[in-house]
């Protein structure tokens, strides 16, 4: 049943109406939305009422069958979750779990049972604390391109190809310090 209090709240399965509209059920309650045609597709607009304020979609359908997302009105898709359980964040077509298109912060701790990267471009850039790679003294790691090792004393270490450069960027010879404190 439903019912409309004085102050023009909707209530349906309460008489009491906490907000505009309050449903109530005494088992698991849903809420359908259903497209009326093979077109359409539901949704659900979260309109801010304020001068130049954001409106939010969340739909169903939009970039395709089995695909809910969240859009922000007048402008590209933001989040998406695909009929395979595929979250993307910045695409429409997440291909792995978490899919992110662009750059991502992660201020907590972010572990990887297994690291791998696709792409040649890609890059881990870690600003502060220590870095590990691995558990144990007998793991290899392959790097290609370079490698930039740098310590909080400005003491830079260069890893190209084979060569080895310590104090320079580019070193020429398996290995190479410049510096004016020579070796010790």
């Amino acid at each position: 049943k439903m019912y409309i209090n004085s102050s023009g709240n909707v209530g349906i399965g309460t008489t009491n109406p906490g907000d505009v509209l309050h449903l109530y059920g005494t088992g698991a309650t849903f809420m359908r939305i259903e497209g009326g045609s093979t077109s359409g597709h539901p949704g659900i607009t979260l309109k801010d009422g304020e001068t130049g304020g954001s409106n939010w979609n969340i739909e169903n359908g939009r970039e395709g069958d089995g695909i809910f997302g969240l859009y922000l009105e007048g402008s590209t898709t933001k989040f998406v979750v695909n009929s395979s359980g595929n979250v993307g964040i910045g695409t429409t077509s997440p291909s792995r779990k978490l899919h992110v298109e662009g750059d991502a912060l992660v201020t907590g701790v972010l572990t990887a049972q297994e690291f791998h990267t696709e792409y040649v471009s890609a890059s881990v850039i870690m600003t502060s604390g220590s870095t590990q790679f691995g558990d144990t003294g007998d793991d290899i790691h392959s790097f290609s391109g370079s490698l930039h090792v740098s310590g909080a004393l400005a003491n830079e270490s260069y890893f190209l190809g084979h060569n080895v450069g310590i104090g320079t960027t580019s070193p020429n010879r398996p290995l190479e310090v410049l510096g004016t404190n020579g070796i010790r």
